[in-house]
C-alpha cells in the first residue's frame, strides 16, 4: 500500500506566457485579395516560487534536477521554445461575378491539456511529492495499513511512520530513488502543433440559390496520444521481454538506467510522458446547399465525408507508434444534414390575413417553424477478447495490446429487440477454443502477437433523427416582445443505437443495450417535448 505526501505545503508552479499578434489585408486586385496574419507565442517553462520546491525527473540521464539547488534553476533547467511563429494566409479570387475560389493555410499551437507544458510534474515531483509504502497484514488488501517499522495500524490516532528524508547535494542533482515513479516531459518546451488547410468554391447560382463545396485538412504533431490527459508509459516493456521471460521484462527503464542500480533489480514502474510525441490528421469533404423561397421559406442541405484518424489508444506507444492507429471514436465518417425554416404565411404583412386586427393576429399571426435532420453513418469501435490479453499469457499478449486477427468480413447489422434480454444483437459471438483458431471472421492470433484487426475500424449503427420547433412572438408595447417556443427532439422516435459490446468471444457480445446518449441526449436521444418563453426589450 503506497501513500503520497508533500514535503511542502507552499510550493506553486509559476509560469510566464506572452502572446503577439499581426494581422492585414491586401488586395492585390480587384478580384484578388490576400488576408495575412501571425502569432507568435512564448510560454516559458514553469518555475517554483523558490529553490527546492520542486523537481524535474530527466529521462535521458535518470536524474532528479532540484529546482533551484545548485547548477539547476527554478525551471528544472527546463529550456524556452521561441520557434512558435505562427503564420495565416488566406486568398480569396473571384472568379466570375457569381463565383468566388478560397483558400487558407496556417499553423496553431497550443497549450494542450494539464500536464503538457504546465502542471502535473515541478511540485508533484520528489523531493517536494514522495511516495511512501505500507504493509499489509498477511498480505491481505482488506487490511489496515500497517508501519513499517513495529508493523502498528496507521490510522488517525496514530501518526503513520515519519517519511524518509532524501538528501539533497550541492549540485542540485541525484539518482532517481528505488519505488519512485514520477511524471516527466521533455527537456524543451514542446507544444502541441496544427497545421490546416482549406479551400473552398462558392457559387451563387441565381438570387435564390447557393453552392459551396470545400476541402479541409489537418495535421497535428506532438499531441498526446489517444485522448487523455494522463500522458503515455515511458516504460512499457516490449513483447520480446515477456516471450524471452527477461529481467524486468526488458522494459525501457531498466534498459536504460538498470546499471545505475548495483545489487538492486530497479525495474521502474509506470513513468508517464507528458510531452506530446504523437501525431492526427483530420480530412474532409464538404457539400452546401442554400435556397430560400418567398414568403419566408428557406432550406439548407449539408453533406461531410470526413476521417479523423490517430493514435488512440496510449498503451505500448513507446515501442509503436502505430499500434493503436485507426478513427477517432467520436467522429461519424458520413453526416448528411437538411435544415428548413418557415415564416408560416398567416398575420399581418403576410400573405393570409395581412389585415387582420390585433385580437386576431395575436392568436393566428406570427409563427415560424423550423426543422432539421441528421442522417449519419456509425461511431467507430475496436474488436477486443473476453479476458483480454494481460491475464493469460497462454492466450495472447500479456502487454495489454491485442487484436484478432481478420479471417473474413464481419457481417453486422442491428437486428430486432430481443424483449427476454432487453438487447439488439449487431453480431454474432465466437467461441475460441485456443491460439490459431479461426471462426467466422475472426482467428485468435498466436502468443506474443498482437493481431492484425487494427483499432477503432469496426462501426456500430447509424443515428437519424429530426428535431422541431414552433416560435410564436408576442409584440407587447413598443419593443417589449414575447416569444414562446415548443421544441420536439427526434420527432419520429427513433431508436439509436449505441455501439455494440464489442468482446467477439463473449456470450454477450455484439449486443447492444442502451441508445446514444441515454433518455436525456440532445442529439439521437428519444423524443422530447421542450417548452420556453423569452422577453425581449
Amino acid at each position: 500500500m503506497v501513500r503520497y505526501y508533500s514535503t511542502s505545503t507552499d510550493a506553486m508552479d509559476i509560469q510566464p506566457r506572452v502572446f503577439f499578434y499581426a494581422q492585414d489585408t491586401w488586395r492585390a486586385t480587384d478580384k484578388l485579395t490576400f488576408s495575412l496574419g501571425g502569432r507568435w507565442q512564448i510560454i516559458w517553462p514553469e518555475h517554483t516560487n523558490k529553490p527546492g520546491n520542486g523537481g524535474f525527473w530527466n529521462w535521458d540521464t535518470d536524474m532528479i534536477q532540484v529546482a533551484g539547488v545548485g547548477h539547476v534553476n527554478l525551471q528544472g533547467n527546463v529550456l524556452n521554445n521561441y520557434s512558435y511563429v505562427e503564420p495565416r494566409i488566406g486568398i480569396a479570387y473571384q472568379m466570375t461575378p457569381k463565383s468566388v475560389l478560397r483558400a487558407g493555410i496556417g499553423r496553431d499551437a497550443d497549450p494542450g491539456f494539464w500536464g503538457d507544458t504546465f502542471g502535473q510534474l515541478l511540485t508533484q515531483t520528489i523531493p517536494v511529492l514522495q511516495a511512501q509504502s505500507f504493509n499489509v497484514g498477511n498480505g491481505m488488501k482488506t487490511d489496515a495499513a500497517r508501519n513499517p517499522s513495529d508493523n502498528s495500524i496507521y490510522n488517525i490516532a496514530n501518526a503513520p511512520d515519519a517519511p524518509s528524508t532524501i538528501s539533497i547535494p550541492a549540485s542540485g542533482m541525484f539518482l532517481l530513488p528505488v519505488g519512485e515513479a514520477p511524471r516527466t516531459r521533455s527537456n524543451r518546451i514542446t507544444m502541441p502543433d496544427v497545421y490546416g488547410w482549406n479551400v473552398s468554391y462558392q457559387w451563387q447560382v441565381s438570387p435564390t440559390l447557393a453552392l459551396s463545396a470545400a476541402y479541409v485538412g489537418s495535421k497535428t504533431t506532438h499531441a498526446v496520444p489517444s485522448d487523455g490527459w494522463a500522458g503515455y508509459n515511458v516504460n512499457d516493456a516490449p513483447m520480446y521481454g515477456y516471450q524471452q521471460h527477461l529481467t524486468c521484462n526488458a522494459d525501457q527503464f531498466y534498459l536504460r538506467f538498470g546499471q545505475l542500480y548495483p545489487g538492486v533489480t530497479n525495474c521502474g514502474g509506470w513513468q508517464a510522458d507528458m510531452a506530446g510525441s504523437s501525431n492526427a490528421h483530420y480530412n474532409a469533404v464538404q457539400l452546401v446547399l442554400d435556397k430560400r423561397y418567398s414568403q419566408g421559406l428557406q432550406f439548407q442541405a449539408s453533406y461531410s465525408y470526413s476521417h479523423a484518424t490517430g493514435e488512440t489508444g496510449a498503451n505500448q506507444f513507446v515501442n509503436d507508434h502505430h499500434i493503436y492507429w485507426g478513427e477517432f471514436g467520436y467522429n461519424r465518417r458520413s453526416w448528411f444534414k437538411l435544415y428548413g425554416g418557415y415564416d408560416l404565411p398567416f398575420g399581418r404583412g403576410r400573405q393570409f390575413g395581412a389585415n387582420m386586427n390585433s385580437f386576431t393576429n395575436a392568436i393566428f399571426g406570427g409563427f415560424t417553424l423550423n426543422a432539421t435532420m441528421d442522417l449519419a453513418s456509425g461511431l467507430p469501435y475496436t474488436a477486443g477478447f473476453s479476458n483480454g490479453c494481460w491475464s493469460n499469457v497462454a492466450f495472447g499478449d500479456p502487454t495489454g495490446v491485442c487484436f484478432p486477427n481478420k479471417a473474413g468480413k464481419l457481417s453486422a447489422k442491428a437486428g430486432g429487440l430481443n424483449t427476454a434480454g432487453h438487447y439488439v444483437s449487431y453480431f454474432s459471438p465466437v467461441t475460441f477454443k485456443g491460439n490459431g483458431d479461426t471462426e467466422g471472421p475472426w482467428q485468435f492470433p498466436a502468443p506474443y502477437t498482437w493481431g492484425n484487426n487494427g483499432a477503432n475500424n469496426l462501426f456500430g449503427p447509424g443515428m437519424f433523427t429530426t428535431d422541431a420547433s414552433l416560435r410564436k412572438t408576442f409584440s407587447l408595447y413598443e419593443e417589449l416582445k414575447l416569444a414562446v417556443e415548443a421544441d420536439v427532439r427526434n420527432v419520429f422516435n427513433h431508436v439509436n443505437l449505441q455501439n455494440p459490446n464489442s468482446c467477439i468471444d463473449c456470450s454477450n457480445g455484439g449486443q447492444i443495450t442502451d441508445i446514444i446518449g441515454g433518455s436525456n441526449s440532445s442529439l439521437g436521444g428519444m423524443r422530447q417535448f421542450e417548452f420556453g418563453a423569452h422577453l425581449t426589450f
